[in-house]
């Protein structure tokens, strides 16, 4: 029996490589890349989610940012950006992967309102000190003040928005379509 000197001293680093750790408690690095589908998440509240697709099974445990490790590979109600994501295997050896999670896709109702905020009321509600706290700049801060936008700059009350006076029929009925449709991001 002839033995293949290269694949043997291979093997024997790789179990030396695995167990480092556990024996010398000094830290190792698991070999396996690190494979995830995810789902974007909406901007103003974590929907979105991470599923490790590989390394999978029961030698694996799973961690994604800040959070303990979990049996699962599987993450929610993630909020779009970064996280980091790590892999650890029963050797106590890890495998750490960067991932970004993107935002849902902006709807065209929201779109176009956004755009409206943006050039008519950006001048007051934008940047580090906007008028009454309200970046109309910013997705959230437009969602999340609906009733207010209908009421200022659709109705005029208790004052038109902006000062000069309410903006154009035409953009006001984008507003009140956009609002009629659920006021949400993604309409």
């Amino acid at each position: 029996m002839r033995v293949n000197k290269k694949l043997l001293i291979l093997e024997l680093l790789l179990v030396i490589f695995y167990s480092c750790k556990k024996e010398t408690n000094m830290p190792c690095t698991l070999s396996a890349a690190v494979y995830v589908l995810n789902t974007a998440s909406h901007p103003c509240s974590g929907t979105g989610a991470v599923q490790i697709t590989e390394p999978v099974g029961a030698n694996y445990q799973y961690k994604i940012d800040s959070q303990p490790f979990q049996n699962q590979p599987k993450f929610f109600n993630l909020n779009v950006g970064k996280h980091i994501l790590i892999v650890k295997d029963q050797n106590g050896c890890e495998a750490v992967k960067e991932i970004i999670l993107d935002t849902i896709v902006q709807g065209n109702r929201f779109s176009q309102v956004r755009q409206i905020l943006t050039n008519r009321c950006s001048s007051c509600h934008s940047g580090n000190n906007p008028h009454a706290g309200i970046d109309f700049t910013k997705s959230c801060y437009i969602i999340n003040n609906w009733d207010r936008i209908y009421a200022r700059a659709v109705n005029g009350i208790p004052s038109p928005m902006p000062q000069a006076g309410l903006i154009p029929l035409e953009e006001r009925n984008k507003i009140i379509d956009w609002i009629s449709y659920g006021h949400k991001y993604e309409n």
